[in-house]
């Protein structure tokens, strides 16, 4: 993989403040990843994976991984697109938010039927998600409302 400079936090939020699905947001995290893993706090020593495909059923939108002294700890991400409000005005999720939430838990129930999998290398054919959790933590993340 080649190195690619790093913008700062300005072509995101050039993104953010003028895209109008979210496949220019994929676009440019996949393009600067450490944007996203950053978002969490820090960013050092966590990588981004970018449309992991879970089985034919599922593409995550991001996995955020990190190892520490405790071992691999994983995030699943999905993006909303930066129109998408996520409640409605009395407050109740949205059909993007509930799509959104939906999503992660499907990928969740997904990992839990095929974990051993998930978790072999790849160079057994798995995914190399060492350590998963099926109950990792989901991150939903969408353009903040002006």
């Amino acid at each position: 993989m080649a190195w690619r400079p790093y913008c700062g936090g300005g072509c995101l939020e050039d993104c953010l403040q003028t895209a109008t699905t979210e496949r220019a947001v994929q676009s440019v995290i996949e393009e600067h990843p450490v944007l996203l893993a950053r978002a969490l706090g820090g960013g050092h020593g966590r990588w981004v994976i970018p449309q992991r495909r879970l089985g034919a059923e599922h593409v995550t939108d991001f996995i955020i991984g990190e190892k520490s002294f405790l071992g691999y700890e994983w995030t699943l991400v999905e993006l909303e697109g930066p129109s998408q409000r996520m409640f409605r005005q009395n407050g109740d999720p949205s059909q993007a938010l509930s799509h959104a939430i939906r999503q992660i838990m499907d990928w969740r129930s997904w990992l839990t039927v095929n974990l051993d999998y998930a978790r072999s290398s790849r160079a057994s054919n798995g995914l190399g998600l060492d350590d998963i959790d099926p109950n990792s933590p989901g991150l939903i993340a969408r353009k903040k409302r002006a």
